[in-house]
């Protein structure tokens, strides 16, 4: 014990001597040394900033991917409407052809039932006769 108590004087009398130690580097120049912590602090804010616009950048990139994936769904719904609608487009047509036809061969119909009718008038007529 007495040999930790002789370190221990012996590092107190050195600390003691000791205090004559030279000045830090920053003690002498002290406005170079506030201009280094200004210019940290600067640099801590500016950093700080910018990881909260990163973090905000990240965030409405997410949003854009998820706006995206939904813009390729109503993309892919609209070339299917597009697509439908083509053929619908294309069965109408075919509809109102078939419609024409169907009303030239009514009117042909008629114009020969008109006939038949007044050819058998005109045989009635004459087998009255």
């Amino acid at each position: 014990m007495t040999e930790w108590k002789d370190t221990f004087e012996f590092q107190d009398k050195q600390l003691v001597k000791g205090s004559q130690l030279e000045p830090h580097p920053a003690q002498e120049h002290p406005e170079e040394s506030h201009d280094f912590i200004l210019l940290i602090s600067t640099l801590a804010a500016e950093l700080y900033t910018s990881q909260e616009e990163l973090e905000e950048s990240h965030a409405l990139l997410h949003i854009m991917r998820e706006k995206l994936e939904h813009l390729e769904d109503l993309q892919a719904q609209l070339y299917q409407t597009q697509t439908e609608l083509k053929q619908s487009q294309a069965l109408i047509q075919q509809v109102q052809a078939e419609k024409d036809w169907l009303q030239s061969k009514y009117q042909a119909l008629r114009q020969t039932a008109q006939q038949l009718q007044k050819e058998l008038g005109q045989v009635q007529a004459q087998q009255k006769k």
